[in-house]
């Protein structure tokens, strides 16, 4: 609920750059035409969408983990399990962004058009009403970039995330020394 207020100021950045052209000039914008009460507008939809996300990605995560392992056989899966973690990974986030979706939807509608609903209670029947329930998951289609646009909205990142917490990781994460050898370990 703390970042509600950022959230809010993003995106009404980017749904009317030309008005919010900054963090503290969109406070300023939103204090003065809403009020301090509407700076929180759009926390439930964030916290449960989240809750969902998370959920989801965690245990669908150790799911197809499993899976994958039990599909590859001991042996190969002890040989591949980089791949492994990277395919149940990648497996988990596409099902934890589909449960994340109709949330995000409500909130950016009730953040960023004054009028729309006052939270996710009331904001969820009007906009499936609006634009019945598919209209929930359109921030989740292949836009314009097709599959490339699917696959660098964030999935690299969090597969990468998965990986250091099994103990692995990819050399995209680790910092550079800049050509220099790295110090010595003791």
């Amino acid at each position: 609920m703390a970042v509600t207020p950022l959230d809010l100021i993003k995106c009404n950045m980017q749904i009317d750059p030309a008005k919010f052209k900054s963090i503290s000039s969109g406070f300023g914008i939103l204090l003065t035409e809403q009020g301090i009460r509407r700076l929180f507008r759009g926390w439930a939809p964030t916290f449960l969408g989240y809750s969902a996300q998370g959920a989801s990605k965690y245990g669908f995560y150790e799911y197809f983990k499993k899976y994958y392992s039990d599909l590859a056989s001991a042996e190969n899966a002890v040989m591949y399990k980089t791949l492994i973690y990277l395919a149940g990974s990648a497996s988990a986030e596409v099902i934890a962004d589909v449960a994340l979706c109709p949330f995000e939807a409500v909130k950016v509608r009730v953040q960023t058009q004054p009028g729309f609903a006052r939270g996710l209670s009331d904001g969820l029947p009007k906009f499936v009403k609006a634009e019945g329930a598919a209209g929930l998951y359109k921030g989740i289609a292949v836009n314009k970039l097709g599959v490339w646009g699917l696959c660098t909205r964030g999935l690299p990142l969090r597969m990468e995330h998965s990986l250091e917490l099994n103990g692995e990781s990819m050399i995209l994460s680790k910092p550079t020394t800049g050509g220099a050898p790295p110090p010595a370990q003791k």
